[in-house]
């Protein structure tokens, strides 16, 4: 608890300092009247498609589970859901939520192992649709953002990062054992001890360990899901166009052109950016990556609402995770309790 609370204060610390900043150097003369002609009609739609981002997912959960001889609801997996999604937005690269998900899916009655498969096949989903749709943002905003080196740059990063982890995983599906002696071998250069700082070999064991259980998991899904599996994909892609709409809504609010393909692409680019650990939920990088890619995708005259973007749409991607997730974690750790004192009573 007290880790969850150190973490929380980490990420919104950063993040509010960084969003003063944000609205303390785009504001204008003009951002009063931008404000006042906010459309709130639009601001509701992108609310709206936040709440269907999480169902989608909650739905991908619950379909996966049942596969594998869980007995899910839907409330069941959307309490779930909001409960990893406020852990995942307080741990850098969003990386606490898969832990939590199989702790509470294993609650739920599934075994370790087939609730591991359950978060390992939801994000071989997401990688599927992530890999797929890179090359297309890439190639709707590439010429939008290559005047900016440094971006470029590390978004030329992120697609090689996606390669490169696309390539162990399949490799690793056909070869397992030998693609682990080749991390083995290459953990050893000394060049590759220095760029992950000393842990490269805590890495390599992580990446097997990721080989395996996304093996194990996909071979049980490719076994038992048949029919369920179309309807988890479905739901994945539902997922990230409901969160890669919520932009190009924002901006209709904003009385602006939704540039709707640039925006949806850009959105894709920064939920990967926000990924990068060096700060808890992505705090600060999401927020000054935001501000640097659609500085160059708005026109001109719409420059001056940038900042008033930026807040509403880290409010919807970000901070709605933290204040609906925390309050279901508090509804669900209150049930836990209650549970116990009733199991306490019935055994005195």
């Amino acid at each position: 608890m007290k880790n969850t609370r150190t973490w929380l204060v980490i990420s919104l610390s950063i993040s509010i300092v960084t969003i003063i900043l944000v609205i303390g150097f785009t504001a204008t003369e003009g951002i009063l009247d931008s404000l006042a002609k906010i459309r709130v009609e639009y601001l509701l739609v992108a609310v709206a498609l936040r709440i269907l981002a999480w169902l989608a997912f909650a739905n991908r959960l619950r379909v996966m589970s049942n596969l594998l001889g869980g007995h899910i609801t839907l409330l069941e997996s959307t309490k779930i859901i909001l409960c990893s999604v406020f852990v995942a937005g307080i741990t850098p690269s969003y990386l606490g939520g898969g832990p939590l998900r199989i702790y509470m899916l294993k609650n739920k009655g599934l075994s370790v192992g087939d609730a591991t498969a359950v978060d390992i096949g939801g994000r071989a989903l997401d990688g599927l649709v992530l890999v797929a749709l890179f090359p297309l943002a890439w190639f709707i905003i590439g010429d939008a953002v290559s005047a900016d080196v440094t971006l470029s740059w590390v978004l030329i990063a992120i697609g090689i990062v996606l390669c490169i982890g696309l390539g162990i995983v399949l490799y690793g599906l056909i070869r397992p054992e030998l693609t682990k002696s080749i991390l083995e071998h290459l953990a050893q250069y000394m060049i590759i001890k220095k760029v992950t700082f000393g842990k490269v070999q805590s890495i390599v064991n992580r990446i097997n360990l990721e080989i395996d259980d996304f093996r194990s998991g996909l071979l049980v899904f490719v076994r038992e899901g048949r029919i369920g599996l179309p309807i988890a994909f479905f739901s994945t892609v539902a997922y990230w166009l409901c969160l890669f709409a919520i932009g190009p809504v924002i901006l209709l609010g904003l009385n602006t052109d939704p540039i709707w393909f640039s925006a949806m692409a850009a959105q894709l680019v920064l939920m990967l950016m926000a990924s990068i650990p060096l700060a808890p939920g992505g705090s600060g990088i999401a927020e000054l990556s935001a501000i640097s890619l659609y500085s160059r995708l708005l026109p001109t005259t719409s420059l001056e609402t940038i900042g008033v973007f930026v807040v509403i749409w880290r409010c919807l991607t970000y901070y709605a995770n933290l204040f609906v997730g925390g309050i279901a974690s508090i509804n669900t750790l209150r049930n836990v309790e209650s549970d116990d004192i009733l199991q306490e009573e019935e055994s005195g």
